[in-house]
């Protein structure tokens, strides 16, 4: 059986540019006030440094998952798995490490060339390197879908916002599979201190078994 973080692996990890099919695909027709929205979140997602919530997470696979979740931009992050996964994902500012505990291995992957860069680059700005290929504004909700300006075809980024005050609620990776992963947070905390020591890999130690 297909691990859930070997499903989460192959969502965030973005083929190299040589082998990605980039799809051609027009930005879409934005109005003066979607503009005015678009300015409003870009500074609000570039203002998050740290952050800390519960996670849940599903897939189109079918397998799901929940934990913690910690971020320090730019570059570091971690997703911490509860029982029965116990998977852990560490970005550390240069690279992001994946922990299978099912089969008690890693794999690591340069940040730049996963989606997860689209959200821990230094700077988020909508346009140049980012591509909004997606905006839509409906009640309370914002969604913007993002993607590499030169490889729009390797993978997306859909970011769910609540409005008043702004909130980042939800995530969607696609990759350029088509496969989706969402991830939903609750209980988050922005800004405050983090202990730099989340964002460095260290080999889980095994669980013992019980008798």
């Amino acid at each position: 059986m297909r691990s859930f973080l070997a499903t989460l692996t192959a969502a965030l990890l973005l083929a190299a540019p040589a082998f990605a099919q980039s799809a051609a695909q027009k930005p879409p027709a934005l109005t003066d006030k979607d503009r005015a929205d678009l300015k409003r979140i870009e500074t609000y997602l570039d203002s998050i440094t740290t952050a800390k919530a519960d996670f849940a997470q599903t897939s189109t696979t079918g397998k799901s998952g929940e934990g913690t979740f910690w971020l320090s931009r730019p570059g570091r992050l971690r997703f911490e798995f509860k029982a029965p996964s116990q998977d852990l994902i560490v970005a550390d500012g240069t690279n992001i490490t994946f922990w299978d505990a099912q089969l008690r291995s890693a794999q690591s992957a340069p940040i730049e060339r996963t989606l997860a860069n689209l959200f821990l680059r230094p700077k988020i700005q909508f346009g140049g390197e980012l591509t909004v290929t997606s905006f839509e504004h409906f009640a309370n909700v914002y969604r913007v879908e993002i993607a590499q300006a030169n490889d729009v075809g390797a993978g997306r980024l859909t970011l769910v916002l609540l409005d008043q005050p702004l909130t980042l609620r939800q995530w969607r990776v696609t990759d350029a599979q088509n496969q989706v992963t969402d991830v939903t947070l609750s209980n988050t905390q922005f800004g405050g201190q983090l202990d730099p020591a989340l964002f460095v890999f260290q080999e889980p130690k095994r669980t013992p078994k019980a008798r």
